[in-house]
This record gives C-alpha cells, sequence and structure tokens, in this order.
C-alpha cells in the first residue's frame, strides 16, 4: 500500500533530498558567476553572508576559498544537512538559524551578500522590503547585495528523476503575482507532498523597494550572464551596490 505524507512546510521533507536535486544542474556554472559577480564589481573583502544557504553548497566553497562565511537558513533540517556537508569538507561556516527578512547583525559588516535558487521569492512585498532594510545595514560602503528571482518563463510541471527509484515532481499555479507550487517526491513507493507559496516580482518592484531601503544602483541580467534580461528568461539576476561613501 502507498504511505502518502503531506506537509506544508517549506523543505522541511524536501530537506532530505535536495542535495540529490541539486547535484542534477551545473553548480560549479553558478558558482562562477557568483565569482564573476564580485569581480565584476570589484569586492575585495573576505566577509560573505549566504542568505538561505539551503544545503550549504556555495557556502561550502567560498569557504574554501579561504572567505570567511555566514551562512542563514530558516529550515533546521537544511542547516543540520548543511553542517554534515561543511564537516565532511573540513571548512568552516558560522551557520545561523533565522529567517533571512530577520537577520540583522549589528557587529558584522559584510562586502558579498547572496541569495540563490530564488529564495527572495519566499517573501512578501513586506517582507522583502525589511530584508532590503537589514542587508543595507549589514553591507560595507562599496558592498554587493546579489539575488536571483523567478522571471515571467516558468514552467508549470517539471520532473526529475534524483536517484534510482526516486523522483521530484514540481507543479506550479499562477494566481495573479502569487506562484503556488506542490512538490512531490515519490521514493521507492513511498510519496511525501510539500506546498510552497512564492511572489513574483518585476523589476520596477524590486527597483522601487530597494531605493526605500538606500540602494542607489540596481542592475538586472538574464541569469548566468550580464546581458539585459528577456521577456523570455526563466530567472533574472539582481545586483544591489551599496556606494563607496
Amino acid at each position: 500500500m502507498r504511505q502518502e505524507e503531506n506537509n506544508y512546510e517549506n523543505y522541511s521533507v524536501f530537506a532530505d533530498y535536495y542535495n540529490l536535486y541539486i547535484s542534477m544542474f551545473d553548480l560549479s556554472e553558478w558558482f562562477n558567476y557568483l565569482k564573476e559577480i564580485k569581480n565584476k564589481f570589484s569586492i575585495a573583502g573576505r566577509d560573505i553572508l549566504d542568505c538561505g544557504c539551503g544545503t550549504g553548497m556555495f557556502s561550502i566553497e567560498f569557504a574554501k576559498l579561504g572567505y570567511n562565511v555566514t551562512a542563514v537558513d530558516s529550515s533546521i533540517q537544511m542547516l543540520s544537512i548543511a553542517d554534515m556537508n561543511t564537516r565532511e569538507k573540513n571548512v568552516k561556516i558560522r551557520f545561523i538559524n533565522d529567517e533571512i527578512e530577520n537577520y540583522l547583525s549589528f557587529q558584522d559588516k559584510y562586502s558579498f551578500i547572496y541569495a540563490s535558487n530564488d529564495v527572495i521569492n519566499y517573501l512578501d512585498e513586506a517582507c522583502l522590503q525589511k530584508m532590503f532594510f537589514n542587508m543595507y545595514n549589514m553591507m560595507e560602503a562599496g558592498a554587493v547585495f546579489t539575488f536571483d528571482m523567478l522571471g515571467a518563463n516558468i514552467s508549470r510541471k517539471q520532473s526529475y528523476r534524483i536517484a534510482e527509484n526516486t523522483y521530484v515532481n514540481f507543479n506550479r499555479r499562477r494566481i495573479k503575482d502569487v506562484l503556488y507550487t506542490k512538490v512531490v517526491i515519490k521514493d521507492s513507493g513511498r510519496t511525501y507532498e510539500e506546498n510552497h507559496v512564492q511572489y513574483l516580482y518585476g523589476t520596477d518592484n524590486i527597483e522601487k523597494l530597494a531605493a526605500k531601503a538606500g540602494f542607489r544602483d540596481c542592475k538586472f541580467y538574464d541569469i548566468l550572464t550580464f546581458n539585459r534580461p528577456s521577456s523570455r528568461c526563466g530567472k533574472i539576476q539582481i545586483v544591489l551596490s551599496k556606494k563607496l561613501k
């Protein structure tokens, strides 16, 4: 008999499968893109903040290069896996369990802050505005905050075989500017479900919220490039800069 578990908390079940899922993509290309952004904007500082670090893939890569990395995530399950991954790679990362819009340190200043894999789309407008204010206040002069967000071209259904007898399916439904995604994990006869809610933003929305937080320089790119985003791109990369004093 098929056993089914419905769970409506983001990544509470998917966390256990996330390493397998994310490893299907070219993470080196994605990580190199983050490094290219850092270099393009001449970021020389050594203190980095990873917002919504998940299982710590990119945090670990920056730590291996000798950066001081702080990684924040709201999911205890994700952070537990991230800590295990970190110990396996023998690097040091400071992990913090918190909502990314709530995290604010008055002691720490960062030269490079990033959020990957449409993390910011999980924030409604009020939370996103709060996050922008907090990020701005933790940034050194001349620092950069970069993140990707969902674009106009969103696939309604996607299916991946992440291991033998293990599949992950994404079923998406858009109502106005809200995206509802049912994540269905099928593992050796067992089925698990999660429901995710994400908020969709236009570049004008982002620019307005960023300016209100104090950012005066806002760049938009088609993800993994430095080209202007097209109307057909699936994700957009945003770079917010804090001006030098």
